[in-house]
């Protein structure tokens, strides 16, 4: 019996983490694939106070996690969960069943993907949704950013240190970015903005070799070709809510009060998987303080 199960090990979990153990509870954390999440997969982690200049997704997480693994009364697994038995708080994952006087829902989001005709032959060879560990691959070659958010810019500033030119391709006629990658993209020679722009369709034989984009508005066709093309697509993200039927969820995410209780009692909520306009690493930080002292504060009320 554990008294707080956190599901989830992304930056929102293991902050929840830290708070939960150094109150002394015993803290279980579940992670289906790599502690970190999301943030595994950012080329340079930014606007975060005390983040070390430069420093990728993968090691802004070795950090943390490190941080989280000084408590004793803390421990991690690398399992799927499956099911919550909300009465009894108990987690079934795809390798055993945990039970906890609380829980935390912190299982973060997953990409939104992007459906073109052929686009599954050329997944994971030529078109990806990560970039770190994809970079040798694009080396001298054009590449298409598919997206119209600071993420998508961010990694396409990336993407032009290796690249032999990017095209960041946006459905919007003025993408909403923040003013900094704005003001570097103005400077970076080999990226050119497609905007109000889509993909229309992937050539090639095992590999891509031609990207045919279509200018909304002219209806106008551009063809990206090279002897090897590349894509990466950040058109969005979905919050992860798929075991958690009994959850009150709102806009697709799950629907917590201010102190990141949900509607079931003794089940809270942290990160991106919450319903809320801002989904940063500062927010879920934020939230896994506040869901832990919070879970905290029930659990002693028991």
């Amino acid at each position: 019996m554990y008294d707080l199960i956190i599901i989830g090990g992304g930056v929102s979990g293991l902050s929840a983490s830290i708070y939960a153990s150094s109150r002394g509870l015993k803290t279980l954390v579940i992670e289906k694939n790599k502690v970190g999440g999301l943030v595994n997969e950012i080329s340079i982690v930014s606007h975060y106070l005390g983040v070390e200049n430069n420093e990728n997704g993968i090691d802004f997480v070795n950090r943390v996690y490190n941080q989280a693994k000084l408590y004793n009364n803390t421990e991690f697994k690398i399992e799927q969960a499956l099911s919550i038995d909300f009465e009894n708080k108990i987690v079934k994952t795809n390798v055993s069943s945990y039970q906890s006087k609380a829980i935390i829902i912190a299982t973060g989001t997953d990409k939104k993907e992007f459906y073109i005709k052929d686009i599954e032959k050329y997944l994971q060879k030529n078109v990806f949704y990560v970039v770190n560990e994809n970079v040798d691959k694009i080396k001298n070659k054009n590449v298409v950013v598919l997206g119209s958010g600071d993420g998508a810019f961010k990694e396409a500033i990336f993407l032009s240190k290796f690249a032999k030119k990017v095209y960041i391709l946006t459905k919007d006629k003025e993408p909403k970015v923040i003013l900094e990658f704005r003001e570097k993209i103005a400077n970076i020679k080999n990226i050119q903005i497609l905007s109000a722009s889509q993909i229309k369709e992937l050539k090639g034989d095992e590999k891509l070799k031609s990207i045919v984009v279509e200018k909304e508005e002219t209806k106008e066709l551009f063809e990206i070709k090279d002897d090897e093309v590349f894509l990466f697509i950040f058109i969005g993200r979905i919050p992860n809510v798929q075991f958690l039927e009994k959850i009150e969820l709102e806009n697709s995410a799950i629907k917590a009060n201010s102190d990141l209780s949900t509607n079931i009692k003794g089940i809270f909520a942290s990160g991106d998987v919450v319903n809320k306009s801002i989904r940063q690493i500062s927010t879920a930080v934020s939230d896994g303080t506040i869901a832990a002292v919070n879970a905290f504060k029930y659990i002693k009320s028991l």
